[in-house]
């Protein structure tokens, strides 16, 4: 029989990461929030052994199922409903306008009849009577995960689910305590889909991610994905310290990841920070704008308040 978590690569995951993003990469949103899909392994080509090639048309299936939802989830939607257009749509781990971004990636624009016909070539054409796809005689439903106290999440995950719902796809949502959360269902890789916050540092070495070396319990590649020519572009783009090169190999890297969609890639969340027209010194970064908060000062005939 075909169980919908087999189909699609053991996970699916909705998120901007694998980690909450710190205070600083908050102040100008450099979080993502995106869509996790666990993997089976990537091959580089068809394999001539018998087994190997019943797997490699399997991951062949289940990526065009990872593609169909990424069609089928309306990313701007996201962003006016759940961020009130403070946002931009996310085709991959770095953030636009960084030097890291490539624009140029394959990308899946909202058509949920593309959704339908990429489910079809994957066997899921025929519905129950509640409307949800069936294969082998099992619906095509899952679970999707994510944490208590965060209300972002949660709306990500009602509109994905009534997204989902009218491709055809039963999705349950469940909302579990933060630390159970991570003890029990993600270092245990126990899930179907999740909803997290990924942080994004200003370097975009993301081999702690994405390498297939970093599978363990306490490591971050916890939708175990693994591209032997992803982990060439991640450690050759590791090694150096000039950025054209590096440039290069985090373009290819990124056009891997949208070939593949392990992770469904939905946005960037910008932040709206309001400070005094009194205040000097405010710089402006990817990194947001408290990295030179020690240097912010009041020229004296604007100051309002003295100590003593």
């Amino acid at each position: 029989m075909t169980r919908a978590s087999d189909e699609l690569g053991a996970h699916v995951s909705i998120a901007g990461g694998l980690a909450l993003a710190p205070a600083r990469g908050r102040d100008l949103g450099c979080g993502a929030i995106q869509i996790f899909l666990k993997n089976q392994r990537q091959w580089a080509a068809p394999p001539l052994d018998p087994a190997a090639a019943r797997a490699f048309r399997a991951t062949r299936r289940r990526a065009g199922i990872r593609h169909a939802f990424a069609h089928a989830i309306n990313k701007r939607e996201l962003i006016d409903g759940v961020r009130l257009g403070l946002g931009r749509e996310a085709t991959g781990p770095y953030k636009p306008g960084t030097w890291a971004y490539n624009p140029n990636v394959r990308t899946y624009p909202y058509d949920m009849a593309r959704a339908r016909e990429l489910l079809a070539a994957a066997g899921w054409r025929q519905r129950n009577a509640d409307g949800i796809l069936v294969k082998d005689g099992q619906p095509f439903e899952f679970v999707l995960r994510t944490n208590q106290g965060n209300d972002e999440r949660r709306k990500v995950a009602e509109i994905v689910q009534a997204s989902l719902k009218d491709l055809g796809v039963r999705v349950d949502i469940q909302v579990i305590e933060w630390a159970s959360f991570l003890k029990e269902y993600i270092k245990k890789k126990r899930f179907e889909a999740i909803i997290l916050g990924w942080g994004i540092g200003l370097d975009p070495d993301q081999y702690e991610v994405w390498h297939s070396s970093k599978m363990g319990p306490d490591d971050l590649n916890r939708i175990g994905y693994a591209n032997p020519e992803a982990d060439e572009m991640l450690e050759k783009g590791r090694a150096s310290c000039v950025e054209a090169t590096r440039k290069k190999y985090y373009d290819r890297f990124q056009e891997i990841l949208a070939e593949d969609q392990p992770i469904i890639f939905l946005y960037f969340p910008d932040a709206l920070p309001v400070i005094s027209s009194r205040i000097r010194g405010i710089i402006p970064s990817p990194n947001g704008i408290r990295h030179n908060f020690n240097e912010w000062y009041v020229p004296k005939p604007l100051q309002r308040y003295t100590a003593g």
